[in-house]
């Protein structure tokens, strides 16, 4: 056959079998043909080897081997790694799937596959159907990646060779940023080159400022602490308070403290430290004392994909559950008061306890949850 270069062959199909056509007994050209058909997508190759196969009057069963070869040689050029035998296994076909990733490689955790983005600094998901999809289209010219259950199954078993279900668990504790990488060292924050190693799953939407202050929030932050005047007068007249100005003394020292104590939070959310100290945030106050407008303004400075939402009323699911794997927030914007909550899953949750999950269609798989959990609320949580 004809020596094969590397690149994308599918668009030429119609302009090289046009020349065939004209010169059916042209080697070459047969070959480029054959070339093109094992570049195309898999569901659409039948139909090519059957015009090729009526052009130059020879049987179907007789071209798709010669396909079968070519795309072999093809994905060898492509790649760099050793063809397979078209009978492959699914095994087979997975190993090499993953011989073509570059460093550092795939990695299967919580249900989904992770890629290293370079100059991003942070891994980005693929659900498990899409990358079958992928293994499907790449090795159809395969005897066992014809049909969608084979491509579920090599996506499977891919998954069981390099599944590692502690991969983000072992990172630093930190937050990526265009800047790179920043993390507590000695009681101070560093910025570091991001590199795998920090195995960052999400980014934030902001470059932090430390010559500035967030001067509008805390004021907000601390209106919404503080009682009016007509509380603290009422508190007066309850003999709470000797007079107005301790009364007002006591709340402003409380609201600093409150105001302090929920930038801490913030920031240990963002660091991804909150579950490691085993603390959960219940934002709890009336209707219009800021507890949306808090989760909400959390929520703008990350990645989309960070942030879930699934309430502690929500724990009895296994599909519920494995919506907390590898997220860095789960924000729930209101919980139902007289509704119990069940305690053992929630501590399970908080305390960061070995969980089960499963993503609908998809593998079961053990996880720690890492997501920092923040709750509104205009009662308390009740539990059971």
């Amino acid at each position: 056959m004809s020596q094969i270069v590397p690149g994308q062959y599918a668009e030429q199909f119609e302009a090289n079998f046009a020349k065939l056509e004209a010169d059916p007994k042209n080697i070459k050209l047969f070959d480029i043909c054959l070339l093109c058909i094992a570049d195309t997508y898999g569901p659409f190759q039948d139909e090519l080897v059957k015009r090729l196969a009526k052009l130059v009057g020879t049987s179907v069963t007789k071209v798709r081997p010669m396909v079968a070869t070519m795309g072999r040689q093809l994905t060898y050029h492509k790649t760099g790694t050793a063809p397979l035998d078209e009978s492959a296994t699914h095994s087979e076909i997975a190993a090499h799937y993953y011989a073509t990733i570059p460093a550092p490689g795939l990695v299967a955790c919580g249900g989904k596959f992770w890629k290293y983005q370079h100059g991003i600094g942070t891994w980005k998901a693929t659900e498990l159907d899409k990358l079958a999809a992928h293994i499907g289209g790449k090795y159809s010219i395969y005897k066992y990646c014809r049909k969608r259950g084979d491509y579920l199954g090599i996506t499977k078993t891919l998954y069981d060779q390099v599944s590692d279900e502690s991969f983000f668990d072992d990172g630093p504790s930190g937050v990526m940023t265009e800047a790179g990488f920043w993390r507590l060292e000695n009681d101070k924050v560093v910025c570091e080159e991001p590199s795998p190693d920090h195995r960052a799953l999400f980014a934030l939407t902001v470059e932090p400022d430390r010559t500035r202050k967030p001067d509008l929030f805390l004021q907000t932050l601390w209106q919404a602490f503080l009682p009016s005047n007509h509380h603290m007068q009422n508190e007066v007249r309850n003999k709470r308070f000797a007079n107005l100005g301790m009364a007002q003394m006591h709340y402003m020292t409380e609201a600093a403290e409150q105001t302090i104590a929920l930038q801490k939070l913030f920031g240990a959310t963002l660091f991804g430290l909150l579950p490691k100290h085993e603390k959960a945030v219940f934002l709890y106050g009336v209707g219009g004392s800021f507890k949306s407008k808090t989760l909400a303004l959390l929520r703008k400075l990350l990645d989309p994909n960070a942030v879930c939402s699934i309430s502690p009323l929500e724990l009895d699911s296994e599909y519920n559950i494995a919506a907390l794997a590898n997220k860095l927030v789960n924000m729930v914007p209101e919980i139902d008061g007289e509704k119990p909550v069940p305690s053992a899953a929630f501590k399970a949750v908080i305390s960061g306890d070995l969980m089960k999950g499963r993503v609908p269609f998809g593998v079961p798989f053990n996880f720690t949850p890492n997501a920092a959990t923040w709750c509104n609320g205009n009662f308390y949580i009740t539990t059971r």
